[in-house]
């Protein structure tokens, strides 16, 4: 989101955003940001998921008035979000209503709590859809298998997810080759990222005297598990575990590597944003073929990486295999760098909002 608002104040829109903070950053609750007025909500942690603001209602309707905006753009899943159901008679104009939905709340398993509380978020979610003008999926998987967007399919468009490119000389690009490979994971240690499959395909690839390294970026609950059995298969020599770093730190790992591991169980794994990262590295990437996620609508199979099927630890360690043949890597970085600047830069991303933005007040 801060992204494609940079973005879009480069592109001559005024942008504010009303965002949680754990800490607020302004004595008022308002300050500006790279051309962008912020609106800032005090958090007190999380409840059932949700963040504990009890001043949003107030706040959310000082920015619609203050502000005075032409969109309102929502990013869902987003319980605060509900909120613009009762507050729209404080607009101070009639603005349209743009969701950006990210994902579906329910994913293939979610956890009881989700489970029991879904009917009651279900019946906001609905009827803020029907107030939307139009809601963005991030791509064409997702939305042909979304149950909550189904109802609304006319309102639907497709705009992919995007960042903004770093300067990379793609030609500059080092990869291993004499049957080594270094391997990159990143995201939270939990099990539909699928840790443990690549663990075991790390095992077999071993056996195979193939010579292998991966890093693994990022916390959760898996993590003690997860090193445990990375123990029990004799593999610990030669994985990394980074826990969570810092921006620079992910960019330098990533130039380091030569394929990125996003191997994910189910559609919770909505896009990955962190196939685009890699890409601008020039770092192709191994993907799960799930049903519905984006994953494989980024990743093109023996294009700009390869797809796999998920759960298949035999599968994923014969992909990684393959990248070691001379110029494998070389040749799908190539494609992986130009494809993200050819359709996920956030520049182009923005355009394509802007021109949803311009086609609702034409129609209004």
């Amino acid at each position: 989101m801060s992204q494609l608002m940079e973005e879009q104040a480069d592109q001559g829109l005024e942008v504010a955003a009303l965002v949680h903070a754990d800490k607020l950053q302004s004595s008022n609750g308002e300050y500006a940001w790279k051309g962008c007025k912020i609106f800032e909500v005090k958090c007190f942690g999380q409840l059932i998921f949700a963040p504990v603001a009890p001043g949003y209602p107030y706040r959310i309707i000082h920015a619609l008035r203050s502000f005075r905006p032409d969109i309102v753009h929502v990013h869902m899943p987003n319980l605060s979000a509900f909120w613009l159901l009762v507050v729209k008679r404080f607009f101070a104009r009639q603005a349209e209503i743009v969701i950006h939905w990210h994902a579906d709340v329910l994913g293939s398993a979610p956890t009881k709590l989700i489970k029991l509380f879904y009917p009651v978020y279900k019946l906001f979610e609905t009827q803020l859809l029907k107030n939307a003008d139009k809601v963005i999926s991030t791509s064409p998987p997702y939305l042909k298998t979304s149950i909550p967007l189904k109802p609304f399919a006319e309102k639907c468009v497709v705009i992919p997810l995007g960042i903004k490119i770093k300067h990379f000389d793609v030609h500059s690009k080092k990869f291993s080759e004499n049957r080594s490979i270094r391997l990159c994971m990143i995201g939270r240690l939990v099990y539909y990222k699928a840790h443990s499959v690549v663990l075991k395909a790390l095992a077999q690839l071993q056996e195979q005297k193939v010579s292998v390294t991966l890093d693994v970026i990022g916390d959760g609950e898996l993590a003690l598990p997860l090193q445990k059995e990375c123990s029990e298969l004799g593999i610990q020599n030669c994985v990394f575990w980074h826990g969570s770093v810092s921006e620079q730190q992910k960019d330098e790992i990533l130039k380091s590597s030569d394929v990125l591991l996003l191997p994910s169980l189910e559609r919770t794994e909505a896009f990955g944003v962190v196939l685009l990262e890699a890409a601008n590295y020039a770092v192709p990437a191994i993907v799960s073929n799930v049903n519905g996620s984006g994953m494989s609508y980024v990743i093109e199979n023996n294009v700009n990486g390869k797809v796999v099927d998920a759960s298949d630890a035999d599968a994923l360690a014969s992909a990684v295999a393959e990248f070691i043949k001379p110029g494998r890597t070389t040749e799908c970085g190539k494609h992986a760098y130009n494809k993200l600047n050819k359709q996920f830069d956030i520049a182009a991303v923005a355009i394509e909002i802007q021109k949803l933005y311009k086609g609702l007040q034409n129609a209004s």
